[in-house]
């Protein structure tokens, strides 16, 4: 099983991925993100955690030497993984696009819905008896949050169609769970 750390950078590679895609060239390379990344991981025991302190702590980590821009290979410190940001400032420019694009995404997430309420939409098309089913049977009495579950059995029928459509309905409206994937 990844860690929080290992989640967060592959979902972080994967956003710069999907908004570099036209410009592999420029966009930030790996080892900035991970040694980054790395450096502002508090060892939080969540990947929502560990991706709030990493997007708001990773540029801190950036030195400044001589008024150049420095990334330390945390193995050989007097290597700078940011050696082409000089000669090639778009790559510097992109990264700090990047992040700031990062915050904004994963922002979203952050701020999404808990796991114990519903967005409105949904429950309108899903109707209120089955949300505050499915709610009742991942919410213990203690209000400890289970696995998520799906209402499935005899005399549902008419339920489980109802939901397979809302579903349908939401996908084709267009709506995403993960706002870094364009």
């Amino acid at each position: 099983m990844r860690t929080p750390l290992q989640q967060a950078i592959q979902l972080l590679k994967r956003h710069r991925d999907c908004m570099f895609a036209e410009d592999g060239e420029h966009k930030p390379i790996s080892i900035i993100i991970t040694t980054l990344a790395a450096h502002a991981y508090n060892e939080e025991a969540s990947l929502s955690a560990a991706l709030q302190s990493i997007l708001m702590n990773m540029d801190r980590y950036i030195e400044e030497r001589d008024g150049i821009a420095w990334v330390s290979n945390p193995v050989n410190p007097a290597e700078n993984f940011a050696d082409k940001w000089p000669e090639e400032p778009c790559k510097r420019d992109n990264f700090f696009r990047w992040l700031a694009q990062a915050r904004q995404d994963f922002a979203q997430y952050l701020r999404a819905s808990p796991y114990d309420t519903i967005p409105d939409e949904l429950e309108r098309r899903l109707g209120p008896a089955l949300v505050k089913r499915a709610l009742n049977s991942v919410m213990p009495d203690d209000g400890a949050i289970g696995a998520p579950a799906l209402l499935l059995g005899g005399g549902h029928d008419a339920e489980l169609e109802r939901a397979r459509h809302a579903v349908d309905a939401i996908q084709s409206s267009g709506s995403q769970s993960r706002p870094w994937v364009r």
